[in-house]
């Protein structure tokens, strides 16, 4: 099912996507690996992974709910539930006493090599089905080797994903090292900056003009300018991706903090974005935190609403504690009278091989204004 571009001159819709670009396609190979292990995981323990998802909901209202009374009964419904405890013991590092995650972390070992290792080697029922997912994509030719193979999957997807269901006018797209401009419609002008750690922005090109290009002085995004000729609006956009950290809490070791690179790294974007002249500000990201995180809250503190209506998805599975986890956001800040963000469903599932070239789950949202 496609989602067609449903918007007027007073609104617009965005898609933030972390595309998986780790060498030697370590993020695809390890979609494999997830898929098989948190489809077990839910059969085993559907209560704890279903009280998961509603603690990072609830959390994520604590953080941006405006209506006082509902942020009222959400904290109340907080502590009640006793949500802080359970979500410390839920996301316990698989190395601590008691951990429900050290089975899962186990188990997530003896399939793929870590992150860290180059060739990356996939194990057991894992490699079997990435195996059975190329052939069924048509990959499987004659004198093909696996990274060739692994190339034309991804090129495949992408081009079904870019042409069929994300119909959107603006796309913030992160770690986009197997992307290139080829694999989008004719409509779309992409634009990839960044050595290290890419990242991109593609437009609607009959909607919007390029005004200009904004650094952030750092590897891990860039803005950029756009006028909206339908509005007659100018939008500022942004596609980041933040440096990583234990995603549920600040771990602090001999005084130095784990979230503190990712966190000066987003007060650098938002100091530059806030001295920019725009009627509407919009930042797509792989933040590499969940809800139950401060670093959210610095989005708060500068006045960003955050994609949190209607409903959240995870887009990700941790690594450390393998639980599948909401890191990746739209954020939006606007001048413009009463605007609003929400979501909207996208038809490509977080870990499957066969309809997503990612280990993330991509998110959109419409804003109006």
């Amino acid at each position: 099912m496609s989602y067609p571009s449903f918007n007027n001159s007073n609104s617009l819709t965005i898609v933030s996507y972390n595309c998986g670009g780790l060498s030697d396609h370590y993020d695809y190979k390890r979609a494999a690996c997830m898929e098989i292990l948190m489809a077990k995981r839910f059969m085993i323990e559907p209560e704890n992974m279903v009280q998961f998802e509603k603690i990072q909901q609830l959390a994520l209202k604590i953080i941006f709910e405006k209506d006082t009374e509902k942020l009222n009964l959400a904290r109340k419904e907080w502590d009640q539930k006793n949500y802080s405890s359970i979500s410390k013991q839920i996301t316990l590092a698989p190395n601590k006493a008691n951990s429900p995650n050290a089975i899962w972390y186990r188990e997530a070992e003896q399939m793929i090599s870590s992150f860290k290792t180059r060739p990356v080697t996939l194990c057991d029922q894992a490699f079997l089905k990435l195996k059975n997912d190329l052939n069924t994509l048509n990959t499987d030719a004659q004198g093909c080797n696996l990274s060739k193979k692994l190339v034309n999957a991804r090129n495949s997807i992408a081009k079904k994903i870019f042409a069929n269901i994300f119909m959107q006018d603006i796309f913030c797209f992160q770690e986009t090292q197997y992307l290139d401009s080829s694999l989008f419609p004719d409509k779309y002008t992409v634009h990839i900056s960044g050595e290290h750690c890419k990242t991109g922005i593609a437009w609607d090109k009959s909607r919007f003009t390029k005004l200009k290009i904004i650094d952030l002085l750092t590897d891990r995004g860039f803005a950029l300018s756009l006028l909206d000729t339908f509005s007659k609006k100018i939008i500022l956009v942004t596609s980041c991706h933040l440096s990583g950290c234990n995603p549920f809490q600040v771990e602090d070791t001999n005084g130095v903090k784990d979230a503190d690179k990712g966190d000066l790294e987003l007060r650098q974007i938002l100091k530059i974005v806030s001295q920019q002249t725009a009627d509407l500000k919009i930042i797509g990201m792989d933040a590499n935190v969940t809800p139950l995180h401060p670093r959210l809250k610095i989005l708060k503190q500068h006045n960003f609403a955050l994609d949190c209506n209607n409903f959240i998805e995870s887009t990700c599975t941790n690594p450390c504690q393998i639980l599948n986890t909401r890191i990746d956001w739209i954020a939006m800040q606007s001048n413009l009278l009463s605007p609003v963000i929400e979501n909207i469903p996208l038809q490509v599932p977080l870990n499957n091989t066969l309809l997503n070239f990612s280990d993330h789950k991509p998110i959109a949202a419409k804003i109006s204004y």
